[in-house]
């Protein structure tokens, strides 16, 4: 399931278990990234924790929201492109 403009917002919220697609704002590289329970986080293979900083900044927001967080003490923005769920089966 990909996000289409019009979708129901609520399923395209970021929690632990999706797959997220973002970039800096003052950048032009995207990255992605899924979300994952912290005994499972993997940065070298994309899975962040959902207890990270920037994990739990993403939680609940959607596909266009920037997103503000704390990292190696530096404020950092990014936004959000892409909210990809996982299929149940994924899981």
């Amino acid at each position: 399931m990909r996000y289409k403009p019009g979708q129901n917002e609520e399923s395209q919220k970021v929690e632990t278990g999706c797959w997220v697609v973002i970039q800096a704002v003052d950048g032009n590289i995207s990255v992605t990234y899924k979300i994952v329970p912290d005994e499972c986080a993997e940065p070298a293979t994309g899975r962040i924790s959902a207890l990270s900083p920037l994990g739990a900044a993403l939680l609940g927001h959607i596909p266009g929201d920037s997103v503000e967080f704390v990292a190696h003490r530096a404020a950092r923005t990014v936004r959000i492109l892409k909210v990809i769920p996982t299929l149940p089966a994924q899981r």
